[in-house]
């Protein structure tokens, strides 16, 4: 840490086991499942309002698989990639440290006084941080970090100490945290 200032925590970023496996888990059963209904259908497919001919019904099906297929491929892809090349997080004393990008292993610090705007979203379970900065800009999921508290720990600190505090939108949505 010699090029740093003091270490405050360093948080493991990665996707929690349990998210790669109920996606990977997801993946394999819904992919297989709809490519076998594309290539056997014979019905035509009538449900909510939606009218389709069989042939249809087999490219929607089609489709779905395919979906599938590639939200399997990019877990396992993601899930390679955290294995063999490790992010963090690192809170220090005059600012944090985050990866430059998601597929990236360079590190760069970001001094406190350099963080413009955080943006907090919530999608389904998952909060999401958007840290603008100086640099650009990165995006911290809770999904990633070891435990969802270390979500608020970051957020807290990046409030109290930057001036991304005075900029912080939650998305349109009230502080669920």
């Amino acid at each position: 840490m010699g090029q740093y200032p003091e270490l405050v925590k360093k948080y493991e970023y990665a996707p929690r086991p349990g998210w790669v496996l109920s996606s990977l888990l997801l993946s394999l059963l819904f992919g297989p499942g709809f490519l076998g209904l594309a290539l056997t259908n014979n019905e035509p497919l009538d449900r909510l309002g939606m009218r389709l001919s069989p042939t249809q019904a087999c490219v929607l099906y089609g489709v779905f698989s395919i979906v599938f297929f590639n939200v399997g491929t990019y877990t396992i892809i993601l899930a390679l990639f955290h294995k063999y090349a490790k992010q963090h997080i690192t809170v220090t004393s005059r600012g944090i440290i985050i990866p430059k990008w998601k597929w990236s292993t360079a590190e760069i610090f970001v001094n406190y006084d350099l963080v413009n705007q955080i943006r907090v979203s919530k999608y389904a379970c998952t909060r999401r941080m958007r840290i603008y900065h100086a640099f650009g800009s990165f995006l911290v999921s809770d999904a990633y970090l070891p435990q969802r508290s270390d979500f608020d720990e970051i957020h807290d600190v990046l409030v109290a100490r930057g001036r991304g505090g005075k900029g912080t939108q939650h998305g349109g949505m009230a502080d669920s945290r």
